[in-house]
């Protein structure tokens, strides 16, 4: 065994740090006298601002798809400016030189990254941006939605509804944030179908809210459940404009029309489908299917609060023996 000068090992917690010890014990006593191993239990925002490395050890599968919340740090520092997918093309391609294109479980490929010179502890500050992104972004969407909407009801307050063209300018520029919204969609759609990932995704989805029957495990791909999601969206709208027409038509109020133009059009933009699709956000982290449901009516206030969806083995299994197993198909 060639002797490596130090090994950097993220446990994250103590009992992680003391499950590889005693593995080491166990099947390679010998390790300790080749190489030091130095263990951070912490996350990788949290290392040395000086730490240095010569590599990078990626938790990737035997088809070096790069998908994780590492990979995608990885990824952000290694891959030139907008071409995210950098890092997994050259990896598969080695992949594919080496071992046919799948690499045997328990091997370790070197994928050399000689194209530029960045530091693999930078991978640190890709990271921890990443890891704040999806809560500062969540957090301020909530508070604009409520700024929106606290602006808008004193705005609509000044606005002489009672005069027909302005009643008229408003209904318009209603219904053309919808029609946008609508054409955000069908553009999505058409990515999710010129994309047509039929990679498995497992989950459990939970039972609904009152409901007696258990938690239902479903077996599907990504662009069924990305269908099944864009249904879902385009039903809201259309439950959205329904009850904006009730409100407008039977009962006249006026006011929610301002506001009923704005709200939705930012939420669509916020959504994960898009994100993912329209906007190029990569589908980790917190944009990893599947994805929480809004909280709230359709969503307006931009909460996640969804019921958690449930994706480690030991639940979907148990889901699938207590008999409620389901599965989406193409």
């Amino acid at each position: 065994m060639a002797r490596l000068p130090e090994i950097h090992l993220l446990c994250m917690l103590d009992e992680y740090t003391t499950a590889f010890t005693d593995a080491v014990a166990r099947h390679c006593p010998d390790l300790p006298s080749f190489t030091q191993i130095t263990h951070h239990n912490c996350a990788l925002k949290y290392l040395p601002q000086d730490q240095r490395f010569d590599a990078v050890v990626s938790p990737a599968n035997s088809y070096a798809r790069l998908d994780g919340a590492f990979d995608d740090a990885l990824a952000r520092v290694y891959g030139p400016p907008g071409d995210y997918d950098w890092i997994t093309r050259k990896a598969q391609k080695v992949v594919y030189e080496q071992w046919r294109g799948f690499a045997p479980p328990g091997t370790c490929t070197v994928v050399p990254l000689d194209h530029k010179d960045a530091q693999p502890s930078d991978v640190r500050s890709a990271a921890q941006s990443k890891s704040t992104r999806a809560n500062t972004d969540s957090h301020t969407a909530n508070r604009t939605n409520l700024v929106i909407i606290l602006g808008m009801m004193q705005v609509s307050k000044k606005i002489p509804f009672d005069d027909p063209n302005v009643l008229n300018g408003v209904r318009a520029l209603y219904v053309v944030s919808n029609l946008v919204i609508v054409a955000i969609y069908l553009y999505t759609k058409m990515q999710i179908d010129k994309k047509r990932d039929m990679t498995v995704l497992k989950y459990v989805e939970p039972a609904a809210m009152g409901s007696t029957e258990e938690p239902k495990a479903v077996t599907t791909t990504v662009h069924a459940y990305d269908t099944s999601q864009l249904k879902g969206l385009f039903k809201s709208q259309l439950m959205g404009v329904g009850m904006m027409a009730v409100m407008h038509l039977y009962f006249k109020y006026t006011n929610p029309l301002l506001i009923q133009s704005i709200i939705p059009t930012k939420g669509a933009f916020e959504g994960n489908l898009v994100k993912v699709h329209v906007l190029g956000y990569p589908a980790s982290g917190d944009l990893k299917r599947p994805w929480k449901a809004a909280a709230g009516m359709m969503g307006m206030m931009g909460g996640q609060g969804g019921t958690e969806i449930k994706t480690d083995k030991k639940s979907i299994e148990a889901a699938e023996k207590a008999g409620r197993g389901g599965s989406k198909e193409e």
